[in-house]
């Protein structure tokens, strides 16, 4: 799901520090080392940086309206990155299935940003908007096209006259619901069965990232910090029943109906790591690894009702196989990307969020057929960040937030809603368990219809928390409070057994983690370091301070922006995402 950023001017300025840093190591370090990564030819994982072309188009999106309410003002939105720091370019938009296009003039820099695209009222009068965007660099190179296929098959959005509303009010914070049953835990540690922590006093801190639930039960958890992934059988939420090494830290997890599992992996803060796919059979057997596509910035990954796993960023859906389980090369991956999300048998859900307190969500079909909608409002702060189908019911997974006495209260909220619109239940669950914050996958329909969320902390380890959503078969067992974040679970088990381990087959040629240079670092790459420093530094003053006159920023969730632990278990400070 995409929406467009809205943020004042302050806050636009404040998320051009991180960015600027982060431009400044990536470009400028790399690019002046005395040596490159061990192993680093070019075109091979592991390779380091290139230095910045000076023309041409670097990175480009463009986010489709989705759905839109008949008589409001719509805009079209797109992201440019070239060479020369200017961008131009066409919006083709026209209002029917068929018919020639009107073309948009639009142009933009690094220093003036992205005026959105407004779409004439005389073009939004039938049911459907059809557009594709072409954008170029002034100064020379191709123009590139979203979606690839232009004209041929444009992105569709849909008019609508009178949506279904679910008015949920406002939010009663403190009303959470108890797990019905703990699938999976684990203490936090570098021993077998344990799940890692890295907790540095600057910059970004990391745990176990996400999670899967397969049909039989079987839960397959990422612990990133240990490179491995914690694999536990049904009904033995104590002990892992098998674990298996990785030659990264596995960022995200799905598993498709049949059992294939699908590990992502990659560094989420370093381009010249690139993000991998591995496909594991249900006994832990490597079937397959590849490059994916996209961007690397808190992606994430699921696998729709016919197996294929999609990954999600800011370019949009990403298919990894194909329909028949072969895996795609990255040119096939970006052709074949899309806007909204599939969730099999040529289905696809539509979100359109208006963020902070509209989320409206479309079942359509992938030849282009809208089929029913739901507009979900609130009074409170919710920002949607999942949604899933049981059925015909739709369940959408947000969060929820209220600033009480300096601090953020922050729940996670699943409503699960029918085809005519009627709330059959509601689910909240204390989001600083998420020690993952605003990363990644803490929460999950299963296969069963129940919710699961992953819990972490660096103070108790890990846990998988299984919930009834009404309409769900019945829990078995007897609810369990929640722990606390500064707590130990209760119930806490004796330490576990050393597990079964297994290690990817050797004959497998995987790619490594970029090593440092054996040389030191050149005057320039000093300087580039030292700016991309005072850039973080400046970033995290103005932040303390904008948040001293009681002003909350909320960072796009691509930037990846997490407090250290230490931060965030002294203040309890914690910043909502966009996803």
């Amino acid at each position: 799901m995409r929406k467009p950023l809205t943020a004042s001017r302050a806050h636009r300025c404040l998320m051009a520090l991180p960015v600027l840093s982060l431009l400044t190591l990536f470009i400028g370090v790399p690019a002046v080392s005395h040596l490159p990564p061990a192993g680093a030819q070019s075109g091979q994982p592991g390779a380091s940086a290139i230095p910045r072309p000076s023309a041409g188009i670097i990175e480009a999106y463009h986010n489709p309206p989705g759905l839109v309410l008949r008589g409001e003002r719509v805009t079209i939105w797109y992201y440019a990155d070239t060479g020369s720091g200017r961008w131009q370019g066409t919006a083709y938009v026209r209002g029917a299935p068929t018919g020639p296009y009107t073309q948009l003039q639009f142009s933009g820099s690094i220093d003036g940003g992205s005026p959105p695209v407004v779409v004439p009222a005389r073009m939004l009068t039938g049911s459907v908007l059809e557009d594709y965007v072409v954008l170029r660099d002034p100064a020379c190179g191709q123009p590139v096209t979203i979606p690839p296929a232009g004209p041929r098959a444009p992105y569709r959005s849909w008019i609508v006259d009178h949506p279904a509303t679910i008015a949920l009010g406002t939010h009663t914070f403190g009303n959470l619901r108890a797990p019905g049953a703990i699938v999976a835990r684990a203490a936090a540690g570098d021993g077998p069965g344990e799940v890692g922590f890295n907790l540095p006093k600057q910059g970004e801190s990391t745990g176990p990232s996400s999670f899967a639930v397969a049909r039989d039960g079987t839960i397959w958890v990422a612990d990133q910090v240990n490179d491995r992934l914690l694999v536990y059988a049904p009904g033995a939420p104590d002990t892992p029943a098998r674990t298996i090494t990785m030659p990264a830290g596995p960022l995200e997890v799905a598993i498709a109906p049949r059992g294939t599992v699908f590990v992502m992996t990659g560094a989420p803060h370093y381009p010249p790591n690139p993000r991998m796919v591995y496909a594991f059979s249900p006994d832990g057997r490597q079937l397959w690894a590849v490059p994916a596509a996209g961007q690397i910035f808190n992606p994430v990954m699921i696998a729709d009702s016919d197996g294929v796993p999609w990954i999600h960023d800011e370019t949009g859906w990403i298919p990894v196989t194909d329909r028949a389980g072969h895996p795609l090369a990255v040119a096939q991956q970006q052709r074949q990307t899309v806007a909204y999300q599939p969730i099999g048998g040529g289905l696809e859900l539509v979100d359109t969020a208006v963020w902070p307190h509209s989320d409206w969500i479309g079942l359509a079909t992938t030849a282009g057929s809208l089929l029913r909608t739901w507009k979900i409002t609130s009074s409170s702060d919710f920002q949607p960040m999942w949604q899933a189908m049981i059925g015909p019911d739709l369940v959408d997974i947000g969060s929820v937030q209220k600033q009480a006495g300096g601090h953020a209260a922050t729940e996670f909220l699943a409503v699960r809603i029918s085809k005519d619109a009627q709330v059959l239940d509601q689910v909240s669950m204390d989001a600083h368990l998420s020690f993952n914050w605003g990363e990644f996958t803490p929460v999950r329909v299963g296969p069963d219809g129940r919710l699961y969320y992953l819990q972490t902390s660096p103070d108790w380890g890990m846990r998988v928390a299984r919930y009834t959503l009404r309409g769900a078969p019945a829990e078995r067992t007897s609810p369990t409070p929640a722990p606390s974040q500064a707590s130990t679970p209760p119930g806490a088990s004796p330490a576990p057994s050393r597990p079964h381990e297994s290690t990817l087959p050797a004959a497998v040629t995987n790619p490594t983690r970029p090593a440092s240079s054996a040389g030191g670092l050149t005057p320039l790459a000093g300087i580039s370091l030292a700016i991309a420093v005072l850039a973080a530094l400046a970033g995290t003053t103005v932040v303390m301070l904008l948040r001293r006159r009681g002003i909350s920023p909320h960072w796009p969730h691509h930037l990846g922006m997490r407090h250290s632990y230490q931060h965030i278990k002294e203040t309890g400070a914690r910043f909502p995402w966009k996803r």
